[in-house]
């Protein structure tokens, strides 16, 4: 039974060890609003993904101003919305100039 709780106690150590949390993972960089990194306007879908991550929706709307518009739920109290057109960032609200 000894040898058991030796093994498991281990193993909740060695797993608790491999955890990397996102504040160490992108270091002093992660900001109070969950972004890991800085989007500005002007920069492709492609950008913002290595900076944001993937969205958690896309919407695609054929509009004079943009054509995609990608949503970020960084917290359950609010929704950042990035604009893009031809896949490029051309507006976000809040601004996401203001995140940085």
């Amino acid at each position: 039974m000894k040898q058991r709780l030796s093994i498991l106690l281990s193993v909740i150590v060695l797993f608790g060890c491999v955890y990397v949390s996102k504040a160490d993972q992108y270091g002093s960089n992660v900001q109070d609003n969950g972004f890991q990194g800085k989007v500005k306007i002007g920069m492709t879908q492609e950008q913002v993904v290595e900076q944001w991550g993937e969205p958690d929706k896309i919407i695609k709307k054929q509009k004079k101003d943009y054509d995609e518009i990608w949503i970020y739920i960084p917290h359950w109290k609010f929704k950042n919305y990035l604009y893009f057109k031809n896949g490029v960032l051309i507006r976000g609200d809040p601004n996401p100039e203001d995140l940085v």
